[in-house]
């Protein structure tokens, strides 16, 4: 068959050669006879070449070396490659030396070999394990990071800003381009928290509401996991994206939406898994818990203030009434002083006090 390779490319065949030297082929079962002659006439012209791949091809298995003296100090060897390499194919090797010093050599070859790929093997899983306890680790920090700010929850204005803490880092443990938070708008007014972006991506807010949407993402739906996607919209392609609701009470306050995870990079490091998984689903999901409880505390705290600015107008009020010159007087000094207060440029906490003194 004109232009047939004869030859197939096999690493043990490299392996061997950069020790042994000589002239070797790892030559194709399947060859013709013709391109076969052509072949091991490549590896040796001796005779017993093509006899020696014959015997190997239809006879022999396992992993030991057939080898054959062929004169001048030089050993002809035939080994399969099919139990080393999974490669129908056989590989032929010449190499000067006795047959009582070659066939040992060779065997301890495979077995090297055999030891070299496992040490691969092996390496490639102790890389994947620790990038998997360094992914661990990053998530414990974070949840303890927050553990820690979420103490300095003190007032309505926060909501937004314990968001951003908790959602933050998120992008970089997903090793994905952007992290969207989706809020309700009832839950917007309930709590006061926002639709955000965490990225610096071109996606919009709406373009990625649209796109779960039209994915079937709704107040009781189970996770969203896609991968290898070739989703184009007006903002750019999205090639996976994961998402999952914010239940809290009963009720879904919006949705967390993670989109590109990174193939093989993010911020300098590697990525073990270039695919959103179940991991990822429950790390969004830990994450949803948090906002869920702290705009409930967000909620808890509007009611409070609520009552609290209640009380105190009623008892400035019946106060007041106590005297028609002084009736009104508490609530009109309180919103100039605000008005004031505002003029200054002092910030929404500041003012808040000096109304409420």
């Amino acid at each position: 068959m004109a232009g047939q390779a004869l030859s197939v490319e096999s690493k043990f065949e490299q392996f061997a050669k950069e020790r042994l030297g000589g002239l070797s082929s790892a030559i194709d079962c399947d060859l013709s006879e013709e391109e076969l002659t052509e072949a091991v006439g490549k590896v040796s012209g001796h005779s017993s070449c093509r006899q020696m791949f014959y015997a190997v091809r239809d006879s022999y298995t396992g992993l030991e070396p057939v080898i054959e003296d062929i004169g001048n100090n030089r050993c002809l060897a035939a080994i399969r490659l099919n139990e080393i390499e999974n490669i129908n194919a056989i590989l032929m090797i010449a190499v000067d030396g006795h047959v009582a010093t070659v066939k040992p050599l060779l065997r301890s070859l495979v077995e090297l070999y055999g030891l070299t790929q496992e040490i691969v093997t092996y390496r490639a899983a102790l890389e994947e394990s620790a990038m998997q306890l360094a992914q661990s680790f990053e998530e414990q920090n974070w949840l303890r990071s927050f553990a820690r700010s979420a103490s300095s929850f003190t007032d309505v204005s926060s909501a937004n800003s314990m968001a951003s803490g908790i959602l933050q880092p998120l992008g970089y443990l997903l090793r994905a381009q952007d992290i969207y938070l989706i809020v309700e708008p009832s839950e917007t007014e309930r709590s006061g928290l926002t639709s955000t972006k965490f990225g610096g991506s071109n996606f919009r807010i709406h373009t990625i509401a649209n796109l779960i949407e039209s994915m079937g993402m709704h107040a009781a739906a189970p996770p969203l996991v896609r991968n290898r996607l070739e989703v184009q919209t007006n903002d750019g392609g999205i090639q996976s994206i994961i998402a999952v609701t914010i239940p809290s009470n009963g009720k879904n306050l919006g949705f967390l939406v993670g989109i590109n995870r990174a193939a093989e990079m993010h911020d300098g490091l590697p990525v073990y898994d270039p695919e959103f998984g179940s991991g990822d689903v429950g790390l969004l999901e830990e994450a949803a818990v948090l906002l869920a409880t702290q705009a409930h505390n967000v909620h808890l705290l509007v009611k409070s203030n609520q009552l609290f600015l209640g009380t105190l107008h009623a008892m400035s009020s019946a106060i007041d009434a106590r005297d028609p010159y002084t009736q009104g007087h508490s609530e009109r000094v309180a919103r100039l002083s605000l008005e004031l207060a505002k003029i200054l440029g002092l910030s929404e906490v500041a003012q808040q006090e000096i109304y409420l003194s």
